[in-house]
């Protein structure tokens, strides 16, 4: 199917109140044209789509950062114990390395200090 006929099928679906149906076709016409909407399907039917369904727009349609809010991150008790105990190792070498830091800066400014 080109992207007339998906159009064509989604605009006939919304006319006959199945906006379940007219979502499901658009998100197909949306899927098979990712990027440059415009310059595939033309502007006016881009408008169009965009205009029907504001859900299926995307990221090529908008330039720049995309702002995103998270509602729910669904992960296992396991998994988030697992990723606890890997930063918890991983965190004893970084705290050496500041310890290491810390400890050469005060030798520094005490052997600057003690020289005065």
């Amino acid at each position: 199917m080109d992207a007339g006929e998906l159009l064509a099928n989604a605009r006939a679906a919304q006319t006959r109140g199945e906006i379940g149906e007219a979502k499901e076709w658009y998100r197909r016409l949306m899927h098979g044209y990712p990027r440059s909407d415009e310059a595939r399907i033309g502007k006016t039917e881009h408008d169009a789509l965009v205009a029907a369904d504001p859900f299926a727009r995307t990221l090529a349609d908008e330039p720049g950062p995309q702002r995103v809010v998270v509602v729910d991150l669904d992960v296992k008790f396991a998994t988030m114990v697992w990723l606890m105990i890997k930063l918890a190792i991983a965190a004893i070498p970084a705290a050496i390395i500041l310890y290491a830091i810390g400890v050469a800066v005060l030798a520094l400014l005490a052997g600057i200090g003690g020289s005065l």
